[in-house]
């Protein structure tokens, strides 16, 4: 069942990636939005503060109806594994269909149906794991609202944001160290902080944001920018993410 919504949710990105001509940064973008979809719109654990994996989160990272910590966890992790590795790690096996888009515009429509669908026959299954009909009516159109907003940023924004810079590119060894410690650190962080009630949520919202956004410098910085690394770099990174 699962395979649903992961792999329609990266079929349509790719898709949209592809017919776009869009780079990196789309792919980031619409991997939040995914993440947002899943995590807001199919089973609520952003909204729900009784979400049975939540544990001390639930008292540590709910505030003003989200639970912020859990929230940035889950979209780091539909980010970087539901989407992008698995985008990643396929057009790495298909090189020569990299560039081509892999759906007709029937199959697409078909998976974007596929996808929604999905928000029922989740909403059937929730009703019976959490006894919650639906989550609350502000937050999930607002979840809706930001997810078309992400989309839309995904569309506007240019393939390559950054110009080329020459730079000697470290050995891919070091993307997976990288790669690796981002993801340890994140989840350390999102827990350990939580056990311990401390420091004050927006400290910690405002490190795991600053924390990603210092990772995705360090990346670009030294394969160039994107332009300078090659398969071997990218692909360091996809055993890092799923590692941990």
């Amino acid at each position: 069942m699962l395979s649903l919504p992961y792999g329609l949710g990266a079929l349509i990105v790719r898709e949209l990636i592809v017919r776009w001509e869009k780079g990196w940064l789309s792919l980031i973008i619409l991997g939040s939005a995914y993440g947002i979809y899943e995590e807001a719109l199919v089973v609520y654990s952003v909204v729900d503060p009784n979400w049975n994996e939540l544990g001390a989160l639930s008292r540590y990272g709910f505030v003003a109806g989200v639970n912020w910590t859990w929230a940035a966890l889950t979209i780091h992790f539909h980010i970087l594994i539901s989407i992008c590795s698995s985008i990643v790690i396929t057009e790495l096996m298909y090189p020569t269909k990299r560039h081509r888009p892999w759906l007709t515009r029937k199959y697409f429509i078909a998976c974007i149906a596929g996808l929604l669908l999905w928000i029922p026959v989740m909403g059937v299954i929730m009703i019976g794991y959490t006894g919650r009909l639906f989550p609350p009516l502000g937050l999930y159109c607002l979840s809706c609202l930001l997810i078309a907003l992400l989309v839309w940023i995904a569309y506007r924004i240019p393939k390559s944001p950054f110009s080329s810079v020459t730079r000697s590119v470290p050995r891919p060894v070091f993307f997976f160290i990288s790669g690796f410690v981002n993801m340890i650190v994140f989840f350390f962080t999102v827990f350990l902080t939580a056990d311990y009630n401390f420091p004050p949520l927006i400290f910690t919202v405002i490190f795991l944001v600053c924390f990603d956004v210092i990772s995705i410098y360090i990346t670009l910085y030294f394969s160039g920018n994107g332009y300078n690394w090659d398969e071997r770099h990218i692909l360091s990174l996809i055993p890092a993410f799923l590692f941990p």
